[in-house]
C-alpha cells in the first residue's frame, strides 16, 4: 500500500496541489499554517483570504515549508516542517521552551484529506519530513540566523513529546495524543525507543 505514495517538497510549483490538501480540512482552508509564523494578532486578521495570501508567499522563499505527500499522482496530505527559529510562537511559547541549546526543527502541521485518512499517510509525511530536516543539501535552505545545519535528534523527538506532560484542556486530548504516536513514530525512525524518560 505505501507503493501508491510519493512524497516531495512543497515549492512553488506545487501550489495547487497544496491548496487542495488545505482546502479539505475546515481549519486548515483559513489557518495556512499562519498559526505558528506570525503573530496572534496578524493571524486572527488574517485568516481565510488573508492567511491564503500570506501562505503563498511562504511557498516563494528558497527553503520549502513542508513536505507534500500523493497518493498515485493526487495531492493527499501535507506535513509542515522548518527551522524552530521561523516560529514566532514556538519562540514566545514557555510551554515549548528549547529544551537544550541545540538548534531543532519543528513540526507544527499534519493535513491529510480525507478520502487518504487511515492509511499510514501521516507516519510516512513524518518519516519523509524528518529526512527533509537533516539531509546535508538543506543548510541552503536554513535562514541567516548563523546557526549551523539544523538537526532534529534529539530535541526534535523532546520538543514533540513535550506537551504530553502538560496540563492540557479536553478540546486538546485527542490531538496531544495524536501527537504522541507521531512522536513514538519519529523515536521508532531514531532507533530511540527511550522516549518516555525524556525530560
Amino acid at each position: 500500500m505505501q507503493d501508491r505514495f510519493s512524497f516531495f517538497p512543497a515549492t512553488a510549483d506545487r501550489l495547487a496541489d497544496i491548496e487542495a490538501v488545505f482546502d479539505d480540512c475546515a481549519d486548515g482552508r483559513n489557518c495556512r499554517c499562519a498559526y505558528w509564523y506570525l503573530p496572534n494578532a496578524d493571524y486572527k486578521a488574517g485568516w481565510g483570504e488573508g492567511n491564503r495570501n500570506w501562505f503563498r508567499s511562504l511557498l516563494t522563499e528558497p527553503r520549502p515549508s513542508g513536505m507534500l505527500g500523493y497518493c498515485e499522482n493526487e495531492p493527499a496530505g501535507w506535513c509542515g516542517v522548518a527551522p524552530r527559529v521561523v516560529f514566532d510562537r514556538l519562540r514566545r511559547s514557555k510551554p515549548f521552551a528549547p529544551v537544550d541549546d541545540r538548534p531543532a526543527w519543528s513540526i507544527n502541521c499534519f493535513i491529510v484529506r480525507k478520502s487518504f485518512r487511515q492509511q499510514g499517510l501521516s507516519r510516512l509525511l513524518l518519516k519523509y519530513a524528518v529526512e527533509f530536516a537533516t539531509e546535508p543539501n538543506v543548510s541552503r535552505h536554513t535562514p541567516s540566523t548563523g546557526l549551523p545545519v539544523l538537526r532534529t535528534e534529539p530535541s526534535f523527538i523532546r520538543e514533540r513529546s513535550r506537551c504530553f506532560w502538560m496540563p492540557v484542556s479536553p478540546k486538546w486530548q485527542d490531538a496531544c495524543r495524536q501527537d504522541r504516536s507521531f512522536a513514538w513514530n519519529a523515536a521508532e525512525y531514531f532507533g530511540n525507543p527511550g522516549i518516555d524518560n525524556m525530560a
